[in-house]
């Protein structure tokens, strides 16, 4: 049996409809949140790990499930299941545990395998569940704003150390020296969970950087004023500033789905220049989509990469990479419009889900 990774799970306050998150950034928190609101559905405080003894399954009819590959069945075998998964279009297979699920909502962030139809044909492709808190789409780019860091895919049940501080540590002095150089007077933000933050805050040589650590809606207001976005190759924060309209910059990924997402954004031409992108990406080498079983063992060889080629050989590389990017020439013409166009190709992707989850709450 497949190890149950820990996750994060809420109940509605009514206690029929029950949600499970898995802990890699903050996307799928953000995806069942608005698919609450969507559903009209208030839900309670977010509790962490596995579902407790306690907690009461008799009275959930409708259970969402984001990601979490190995739930523990015992839990939800009462309740209409409903897959929603920002991944199903990298996935090479519906993971076991949950094939025998209801309903399977892919959010269309790229092209879905073909493959997957012929394991169940409850698969529905939905718009990214991105959430904008009610706060309109750019009508006026600000290149005076601030420039924005944003790691906020860099927790997950395989981060170490590795991953958690040098990557970061390295871009973010790339772009105070690349701003000290440029003699740019834009101010310096950078979103972090807070126990990282803490970590750089000490760190002098970061000094001329602002550390955040905002919920959500608070995140938009950041990202909406800024100039230039510096940001791991994710889904739900890239996704959010092109459809705001921000230069967006990708840093070299450090996680397995992020380089998988290069991938892809670089096969729909939207990825731009990410400093030491082709090395890392050789010596990853292939990847078929078996999610649950690659991850670990990637994390594993990045770790090694980073350790072994990233901080000794490359800071260069790095600062060279921050000046073309604080100096625009990191993003090519046409690019922020392109990916802004992409965004809403994938928005426009309308269907009747919303009927088919509400049928199944009945």
């Amino acid at each position: 049996m497949e190890k149950i990774i820990p996750y994060h799970w809420t109940d509605t306050l009514c206690g029929k409809a029950r949600f499970l998150i898995a802990p890699f950034g903050y996307g799928t928190k953000v995806a069942a949140e608005n698919l609450a609101s969507k559903l009209n559905l208030k839900i309670g405080a977010w509790k962490s790990n596995d579902l407790s003894a306690s907690a009461n399954h008799n009275s959930v009819k409708i259970t969402f499930n984001f990601g979490v590959a190995n739930p523990g069945h015992k839990h939800i075998t009462n309740s209409f299941c409903v897959w929603v998964d920002c991944l199903m279009w990298l996935r090479n297979k519906i993971p076991e545990t949950v094939l025998n699920y209801d309903l399977f909502l892919a959010e269309n962030f790229f092209a879905m395998n073909p493959a997957l139809y012929e394991q169940s044909s409850k698969i529905e492709e939905i718009p990214p569940l991105l959430s904008f808190n009610g706060h309109p789409l750019n009508s006026h780019f600000n290149s005076q704003g601030h420039i924005l860091i944003s790691f906020g895919g860099i927790e997950t049940p395989f981060t170490t150390d590795v991953h958690r501080y040098v990557v970061p540590e390295l871009i973010m002095k790339a772009i105070a020296t690349a701003s000290e150089k440029l003699r740019d007077t834009r101010q310096i933000l950078c979103c972090l969970p807070s126990h990282i933050s803490e970590h750089f805050q000490k760190n002098p040589a970061l000094s001329r950087i602002q550390f955040r650590s905002p919920a959500h809606k608070e995140f938009l207001e950041i990202l909406k004023a800024a100039s230039l976005y510096v940001v791991q190759p994710g889904l739900y924060g890239p996704f959010e500033a092109f459809q705001y309209g921000i230069p967006t910059v990708f840093t070299t990924p450090f996680s397995y789905t992020q380089v998988c997402q290069a991938r892809r954004y670089e096969q729909e031409g939207i990825c731009g220049q990410i400093p030491l992108w082709h090395f890392l990406n050789a010596d990853v080498g292939h990847i078929s989509g078996a999610i649950e079983t690659e991850e670990n063992t990637c994390f594993a060889k990045m770790e090694n990469w980073i350790e072994k080629y990233l901080v000794k050989e490359c800071i260069g590389s790095y600062t060279e990479w921050a000046l073309k990017s604080l100096s625009n020439e990191a993003i090519a013409s046409g690019l922020t419009k392109k990916r802004k166009e992409y965004s809403a190709k994938c928005k426009k992707k309308e269907h009747q889900y919303l009927c088919l989850i509400k049928k199944g709450m009945q």
